[in-house]
C-alpha cells in the first residue's frame, strides 16, 4: 500500500542513540513466548518491533556463539507475533570466534510478516573450525513472508572452511526479496596451511 511504500523508501531514522550490546552467547534482543502466545502490536511506525537504536552481540571467547536479535515461540506451540514486522534504521551486530553467529534469528513459531531493513546487519564470524555466519536466519517452522532491503547486509567469514550466508530461509515461508540496498556474503582467506597451528588474525 502507499503507506508501506512510503516508509520502505524513507531514509532511516537515525537520530537515536540508545545501543544494547550482549557479550556472552545469549541474545542481546530475545522476544520469545513462555507458556503463552506474546504479540507485539504495531506502533506509529506500522511495525511491532522498530529499532531505533542498535543491538550488538559479542561471543568474545572461543567457542561462543552470538545473536544479535532473536524472535521465537517456546516450541510448545506457543508464538511470538510482531504485528507488521521488524523495522530495523541502525546497526543490527554480530560477532563469534570460533562459533556460529547470527544477525537476526527468527525462530520456530515466530510470526513476522515482514523485515524492512533500512539501516545494516554485520556478522562476523573468525574460526578455523568450519562455523557459519549468518545474516538473516530464518528457522523451521517459522512464519515469515517479505525481506525489504534499503540498506546493507554484510556477512564476513574469516577463515579457511566455514561458510557465510546472506540469507537463509528453512520455514519455506518467504516469498518475496527485494533489494535496492547492498547484500554481501564473504569468505576471507587468514591462514592457507591448513595442518598447521597458526590462529587466524583478529578481526
Amino acid at each position: 500500500d502507499r503507506g508501506r511504500g512510503e516508509r520502505a523508501g524513507r531514509e532511516a531514522d537515525d537520530g537515536a542513540g540508545a545501543a544494547i550490546i550482549q557479550i556472552g552467547s545469549a541474545p542481546a534482543l530475545h522476544v520469545i513466548a513462555d507458556g503463552s502466545n506474546i504479540v507485539l502490536g504495531a506502533g506509529s511506525s506500522g511495525y511491532g518491533l522498530h529499532l531505533r537504536g542498535s543491538v550488538s552481540a559479542f561471543g568474545v571467547f572461543d567457542g561462543m556463539s552470538a545473536t544479535a536479535l532473536s524472535i521465537e515461540g517456546d516450541g510448545l506451540g506457543s508464538t511470538a507475533t510482531l504485528m507488521g514486522g521488524l523495522l530495523i534504521d541502525t546497526s543490527v551486530i554480530a560477532n563469534a570466534q570460533a562459533a556460529d553467529a547470527y544477525g537476526v534469528y527468527i525462530g520456530q513459531d515466530a510470526i513476522v510478516p515482514e523485515i524492512l531493513l533500512r539501516g545494516n546487519i554485520n556478522t562476523s564470524v573468525t574460526s578455523e573450525a568450519a562455523m557459519t555466519g549468518y545474516g538473516v536466519f530464518i528457522d523451521a517452522n517459522a512464519d515469515m513472508q517479505t525481506l525489504t532491503n534499503t540498506g546493507l547486509i554484510v556477512v564476513s567469514y574469516f577463515g579457511e572452511t566455514g561458510n557465510a550466508v546472506a540469507v537463509t530461509d528453512l520455514s519455506g515461508t518467504l516469498e518475496t526479496i527485494t533489494n535496492s540496498g547492498t547484500i554481501v556474503a564473504q569468505l576471507i582467506q587468514t591462514d592457507d596451511d591448513l595442518s598447521d597451528d597458526i590462529d587466524p588474525p583478529p578481526i
